[in-house]
């Protein structure tokens, strides 16, 4: 078996369960109907799993890196569907 297909296999799964509306276009990308600003968008997902391992379970965590960003709030209208997709995921919000 080649590395990686049973999780990508266990993550299209629970993309599918979180995403009842998705379908595979092919065997290798699925596809998520989304509304954005009234239309229906299509957002592709194709995995590959890495060869080198950055982060998670990487025996030598990447050098930390500064970054600045000038953040704005977010709006209300942002924060319920961040709400909602975290809802979708499965998980709490507190």
């Amino acid at each position: 078996m080649v590395k990686g297909s049973q999780a990508k296999q266990e993550i299209l799964e629970k993309l599918k369960e979180t995403f009842p509306n998705s379908f595979m276009e092919d065997a290798k990308i699925l596809r998520i109907p989304w509304q954005e600003n009234g239309e229906t968008v299509e957002i592709k997902i194709q995995m590959t799993a890495a060869k080198n391992l950055l982060g998670g379970s990487a025996k030598e965590a990447p050098a930390a890196k500064e970054i600045n960003i000038d953040f704005t709030a977010p709006t209300d209208a942002e924060k319920a569907d961040i709400e909602a997709m975290i809802r979708a995921l499965g998980a709490r919000i507190e």
